[in-house]
């Protein structure tokens, strides 16, 4: 893995490809332009059965925080997706 993902330098004015997977146990893992990193969870919330909005480029819960970006592209799995899926997403396979 690439180490804690918080930490990663993210360059700008570039397409950047990003995957992150969450069990219902709250396992993370993410993957940045296909290099995995597993993501401090400190604060994170395992994603459950509920009626509430997925919010993508937003952090619901910190007002007016929102991605200053292009998100392009979105895809939502009822699976997880392991390494081997990721890369030919990554390689557009």
């Amino acid at each position: 893995a690439g180490g804690d993902w918080t930490a990663q330098a993210l360059p700008l004015n570039a397409w950047i490809h990003v995957v992150w997977t969450i069990t219902t146990t709250g396992a993370h893992m993410m993957y940045i332009n296909n290099v995995a990193f597993v993501p401090n969870s400190n604060g994170r919330k395992v994603i459950s059965n509920h009626d509430y909005a997925v919010w993508i480029g937003n952090d619901s819960s910190v007002p007016f925080f929102y991605f200053n970006g292009y998100v392009n592209d979105v895809s939502i799995y009822n699976t997880i997706l392991n390494a081997q899926q990721v890369n030919r997403l990554y390689n557009g396979i």
